[in-house]
């Protein structure tokens, strides 16, 4: 069964109109949201940021719709959420983990490159461990990730996570040569040396 009829089947509801114009609490918008995001149901998730008792932060397990979207490359899905005005797009899992940090340990582009337009985007976030999205991305060996995350005019890519390491450190220790080679000419280019 479908996340729709499920929903519909739960509610005692004939259609998804018919559920939409029910009164709700915010909590629950919420965590429909989330289940929609995790269905990667584009439509309903459309339909449940129309209402005006939703919290699009809203966070179950340290995730939130804009994070599962992340993670799991749903594109639509992070530029329906994008659009939604009180969005924190820095919000955290409860390791610290960002929408941003999950889409590069991915390797999402799309999604990346969606997420560097927000205004408020940090790309310079810090996990509890310290870990930023290039150090995530030069662990995984995600060149395409480093390369835009590398043309942000904020990244600070001397940031070391907590065992004093910095992406192009972690790039080393993890054999990725093109990550390596991207951040070593990054760094010639801007005249940056290591600490």
């Amino acid at each position: 069964m479908g996340l729709i009829k499920k929903i519909l089947h739960r509610e005692n509801a004939l259609s998804i109109e018919e559920f939409l114009k029910r009164k709700h609490t915010k909590k629950k918008w919420s965590e429909l949201l989330l289940e929609a995001c995790c269905d990667a149901n584009k439509e309903l998730v459309k339909a449940i940021l129309t209402t005006k008792e939703i919290d699009a932060n809203h966070e179950s397990g340290g995730l939130t719709p804009l994070i599962i979207a992340s993670q799991e490359g749903y594109v639509k899905m992070v530029e329906l959420l994008m659009n939604y005005p009180e969005l924190d797009v820095n919000f955290g899992t409860n390791h610290g983990g960002t929408a941003l940090i999950m889409a590069s340990m991915m390797g999402n582009v799309r999604v990346i490159e969606i997420l560097l337009t927000h205004p408020k985007i940090d790309v310079n976030i810090q996990t509890n461990k310290g870990q930023t999205a290039l150090i995530v991305a030069s662990f995984h060996g995600k060149n395409e990730v480093i390369e835009l995350l590398l043309n942000h005019k904020k990244v600070d890519i001397l940031l070391r996570n907590n065992r004093g390491k910095t992406a192009l450190e972690v790039a080393k220790m993890n054999g990725h040569t093109k990550c390596v080679d991207k951040i070593n000419c990054f760094m010639k280019e801007h005249k940056i040396e290591m600490l």
